[in-house]
């Protein structure tokens, strides 16, 4: 479903199980992406992930990176027993040839993202994330269970002073920077970030290194979110409160387009200053035999 608006995009998506929603805030650019494949990969489970770019040409590594994942993924051995280290080194060789790219003079990969990806299977289940976007799960109440990579996290802030970075104002800054900066410690590309572009390195104060985790419990868990950093933000310009969220989920239709629409007719109308995308999965759809 399409809704036009003169500086805004209005996008729903939805299968047996899912549903996600795009939205362009008031920025120039929608520099978040999505991407859901069904039967997927050797065991033909449900791979989807969230992007959200930034930097002069976030749009455009946002892009990228979701072109690429699912080839490097396969690529790097993606299989029961090796998802995880598949995940952490695709995520090391995308940020590897984006800032490759930008140090031999290709200006569009001046930029970087956050990533929150979901994968389920019959045999196996787990989410990832880089930066500080977000992964929920509803169980009655909407649980983060992943941490945000960002320097209000006392571990990040601590491993960005060790390793060398500079903080101001609460935002990191690029060698050549007296101002500005960037509030996330793990990203996936952001070149410019990178020491002068002498050396790629995974021990610099921005890291490519994603959390992964698939101790969530799917026993009591009703839906799964994958979210850019700017739905809570919207959800809190619309004054939405607890209690209107779980009411959200617990709608008696309970499809996954009915109670993505709810949020949609909710955030469209507080005109977000930040672009929201989000994807909600039923995930025992995906694990059950």
């Amino acid at each position: 479903m399409y809704n036009r608006h003169p500086w805004r995009t209005d996008v729903i998506h939805s299968n047996t199980g899912w549903a996600a929603f795009s939205l362009k805030g008031e920025r120039r650019r929608q520099e978040d992406a999505l991407a859901v494949h069904e039967r997927w990969g050797p065991d033909k489970g449900f791979l989807a992930y969230v992007i959200d770019g930034h930097g002069p040409q976030g749009k455009y590594v946002a892009r990228f990176v979701k072109r690429k994942l699912p080839g490097y993924l396969l690529r790097e051995g993606f299989n029961v027993g090796r998802q995880h280290q598949a995940v952490r080194q695709t995520c090391f060789k995308l940020d590897r040839e984006i800032k490759t790219s930008y140090k031999r003079g290709n200006e569009r990969f001046d930029g970087g993202v956050t990533l929150s990806l979901l994968y389920l299977s019959r045999q196996t289940r787990f989410i990832a994330t880089v930066g500080d976007s977000p992964c929920y799960r509803f169980n009655g109440d909407l649980e983060r269970i992943a941490p945000l990579h960002a320097l209000h996290n006392v571990d990040e802030s601590v491993r960005v002073t060790r390793s060398g970075g500079r903080i101001l104002n609460g935002r990191i800054l690029a060698w050549y920077m007296d101002r500005g900066g960037i509030n996330v410690t793990r990203t996936i590309g952001d070149p410019a970030y990178d020491d002068a572009c002498e050396e790629i390195s995974e021990h610099e104060h921005l890291i490519p290194v994603p959390y992964i985790s698939d101790d969530f419990v799917l026993q009591d868990t009703k839906w799964l979110l994958l979210t850019s950093d700017g739905f809570m933000r919207a959800l809190d310009e619309a004054g939405v409160i607890n209690a209107w969220i779980r009411n959200a989920f617990r709608w008696e239709s309970g499809s996954a387009w009915d109670v993505s629409n709810r949020f949609r007719e909710r955030i469209v109308t507080s005109l977000p200053a930040d672009n929201t995308t989000y994807l909600m999965v039923d995930p025992h759809l995906f694990t059950t035999p």
